[in-house]
């Protein structure tokens, strides 16, 4: 797993964040830790990322300490899609479907949280 050092990740510049959120004790929301763990065996340049697990608010200082260029936040939903999809959504939309969630808050309210300390938000 790296961390910024001098503007550089694993060798390469500041790209930005990986924050996951989800659970390996439920499989079907699983997606986030497992993505993180792939990243920390195969980083990529410029990239690092946080397995923000069940609580990924408890996260936010750290993001906000770094100031990515980007921060792409991913978590398992139900959707109706066929498994394994990926769907990009924006504030909007995570705030309207995030009213039942498996973690201490909804995604928007992270977002509103981090989104001064980053330039682009992509969840």
């Amino acid at each position: 797993m790296g961390r910024v050092v001098d503007g550089r990740v694993n060798g390469a510049p500041f790209a930005g964040i990986v924050l996951t959120a989800g659970s390996v004790l439920r499989a079907d929301d699983a997606a986030g830790p497992v993505l993180s763990k792939k990243m920390e065996d195969a980083p990529l340049a410029g990239w690092y990322t946080i397995d923000g697990g069940q609580t990924p608010e408890d996260d936010i200082i750290e993001v906000k300490r770094e100031r990515p260029p980007r921060l792409v936040l991913v978590d398992a939903a139900d959707m109706a899609l066929p498994v394994g999809s990926i769907r990009l959504l924006d504030k909007r939309d995570v705030a309207r479907k995030s009213m039942f969630t498996t973690h201490s808050l909804p995604l928007s309210i992270l977002i509103e949280e981090i989104e001064q300390s980053c330039e682009d938000i992509v969840s």
